[in-house]
């Protein structure tokens, strides 16, 4: 009796011990596929590119934002915002694609610019004005002088403010005048981590532009 109870305890033993090494297995398994989804599908997009083209017309008073959302981002991805502002509008012909008539300010005009973005995201940004580089970002520092780009709205939200101009630009009336700006974006590929995945970073473009009144 004694010997037959004993028997049947390390059975148990042995049965529970083999439920925990499956159960661990199974585990580490989930844990693998998991993790290595994960990274395939960081390297798997890791080539995808998603330029943005954005055009602004400054002919009057008016304040104007472009709130531009930087979906599935993934380390080793770029992307470039391109936008151009100008003091007039061209009317074309929709078949010919010909300028029939162009609109330009008739007064003179000044504008400040402003660029920010979210703080989800380690990434690098570089600003160009008229094929000039003016800024380089890194993971929120300016590189140009190692000091925080780091600001809060008046929500209390972080933002970096990516370009601010520290004057108004002047623009002449009755001249066509057109400004480029480029943004490009990178995410460094050292980043792989996936905290960081399915967050999404937004790049906000602010002009003011109002009429110089002598």
């Amino acid at each position: 009796m004694v010997r037959g109870k004993y028997l049947r305890e390390r059975k148990a033993i042995r049965t529970r011990r083999r439920i925990r090494f499956i159960a661990l297995i199974l585990i580490l398994l989930t844990a693998y596929k998991i993790v290595f989804n994960s990274y395939s599908l960081y390297e798997s997009q890791a080539v995808s590119t998603a330029d943005v083209d954005v055009a602004f017309f400054m002919l009057k008073d008016e304040y104007q934002t472009e709130n531009i959302q930087l979906e599935n981002m993934v380390p080793g991805d770029s992307r470039e915002i391109n936008f151009t502002l100008s003091n007039y509008l061209s009317e074309r012909d929709p078949e010919t694609s010909e300028i029939i008539d162009t609109v330009v300010t008739e007064t003179d005009m000044e504008y400040t610019l402003k660029i920010r973005s979210t703080t989800n995201l380690p990434l690098t940004y570089r600003v160009y004005v008229d094929g000039t580089l003016k800024k380089t970002i890194v993971d929120g520092v300016d590189t140009s002088d190692d000091t925080s780009v780091a600001t809060k709205d008046t929500h209390n939200t972080w933002f970096y403010t990516l370009y601010d101009d520290e004057k108004d630009i002047e623009v002449l009336h009755n001249v066509t005048m057109m400004h480029t700006y480029k943004i490009e974006i990178d995410f460094p590929a050292e980043f792989t981590n996936v905290k960081y995945q399915n967050i999404i970073e937004a790049v906000e473009i602010s002009i003011d532009g109002r009429q110089i009144i002598d």
